[in-house]
């Protein structure tokens, strides 16, 4: 039953526009009706669980009401709790952006839409990333556009970098626009110097979640645990690799506190003669690698379709990689 809601759902999500489109850490319940956080808006539109890449819909609210039937997953109706420093991204329009240089990375995204009975691609969102000399993330800002393509919401994040003594990352340190402290995210290692634990905390202290990483006798990564602000599993990857050592299979199981049923995603990896990864393939999507060269310049993902219908498969996503 979980999938074929969830399939329906899938399906109802490619014709609402990025406005409707609802991440449920955004909301919160009040007398009886959903809120947007740091607002007194009414929420309405498809609301999605983000898990990393992986954007799972889970119920649709019309007015503040939920509409249907819902998948129900683990932590998502809790209020976030709103730190006093937090209120200042409420204006959204006078939010710095990254500036281009040497080392920055553009990705414009793509999501399909009908116009007249006919599907097309829009813009939905474009984000740029600053990165340092050694690869890691400095600052980033996304923008959100609306069914015309008109700017609709930016967002801009600055991250400080703590280091132990022997090089490895101990803490970031996240900054909204005005340079306030955000969140603060620390991470362990095991004996070998690979981690083993990371926890991403809010201006209170409060703990937002806690990733555990567990490795096989190789050293390659075999498992990663998630578990939510109450202390309990959200979800989990178990990766398998073929004798070349490339990762050839992922498991990802979402975890329910609220119902008996889990929902599982098996992807399944292929590569080219150059080792590059070219498709990633579940029950719902496929995706394809496009590259120049060794960079990756492009992704496009489709529904998938079952071998009695159509063998034309759907467009969902595209997703545009610019490097500068």
């Amino acid at each position: 039953m979980a999938k074929i809601v969830f399939i329906q759902l899938f399906l109802s999500a490619i014709i609402f526009s990025q406005k409707d489109r609802i991440n449920i850490k955004d909301i919160f319940q009040s007398d009886g009706k959903f809120y947007i956080n740091f607002s007194e808006d009414v929420a309405s539109g498809i609301v999605y669980q983000f898990n990393g890449d992986l954007e799972l819909p889970l119920g649709l609210i019309k007015e503040g009401l939920k509409q249907g039937k819902w998948l129900e997953w683990a932590g998502k109706n809790q209020k976030i709790k709103i730190g006093k420093s937090l209120s200042n991204d409420k204006d959204d329009s006078k939010k710095k952006e990254p500036i281009v240089g040497p080392s920055t990375l553009e990705i414009i995204n793509y999501l399909s839409d009908f116009r007249h009975d006919k599907p097309f691609l829009k813009l939905i969102s474009t984000q740029i990333i600053n990165f340092d000399s050694f690869g890691s993330k400095m600052e980033e800002s996304l923008k959100t556009y609306n069914d015309v393509g008109v700017l609709e919401r930016k967002t801009y994040r600055k991250y400080e970098y703590f280091k132990r003594s022997n090089g490895l990352i101990e803490k970031i340190k996240i900054f909204n626009h005005n340079n306030i402290l955000i969140q603060e995210q620390f991470f362990n290692y095991n004996k070998n110097k690979k981690l083993s634990e990371k926890k991403l905390f809010d201006i209170d202290a409060d703990i937002i979640d806690k990733t555990t990483f567990s490795y096989d006798s190789l050293g390659m990564l075999e498992k990663t645990i998630t578990l939510n602000k109450e202390g309990e599993k959200n979800n989990s990857i178990t990766i398998e690799y073929d004798e070349q050592g490339k990762k050839n299979k992922e498991l990802i199981q979402l975890y329910s506190s609220r119902t008996d049923t889990d929902y599982f995603i098996e992807n399944n990896y292929s590569y080219d003669s150059n080792g590059k990864v070219v498709k990633k393939e579940n029950q719902n999507y496929i995706t394809y690698y496009h590259y120049n060269d060794f960079v990756l310049i492009k992704e496009l993902t489709y529904m998938a379709r079952d071998e009695s219908q159509n063998n034309k498969n759907i467009i969902f996503s595209k997703k545009i990689y610019n490097y500068y």
